[in-house]
């Protein structure tokens, strides 16, 4: 495998003897509604960003991520998953 392929990105978060074992991956936020009656100016301290892991078994993990991780992660979810599918 070519260590330059963009899906290497999502190693640091979920090891690569776990990929067979992976059906798809998503990226989900949760709000926290205490956090978002009380926000000022527009700003998104309340919302919580996190990477959903649904296992071939349904199993499911969250991993918790950032809001600039969550960015550099969308544009390769989708690529991500297509090189899931081949395996």
């Amino acid at each position: 495998m070519n260590t330059e392929d963009p899906i290497f990105i999502f190693d640091s978060f979920i090891p690569q003897k776990e990929w067979p074992t992976i059906r798809k991956v998503s990226i989900k936020f949760k709000d926290i509604l205490v956090l978002k009656w009380i926000s000022f100016n527009n700003i998104n301290i309340y919302r919580r960003h996190y990477l959903k892991v649904t296992y071939k078994n349904q199993q499911v993990k969250h991993i918790s991520i950032s809001l600039s991780t969550k960015n550099d992660l969308k544009q390769y979810v989708k690529i991500f998953n297509q090189h899931l599918k081949s395996k």
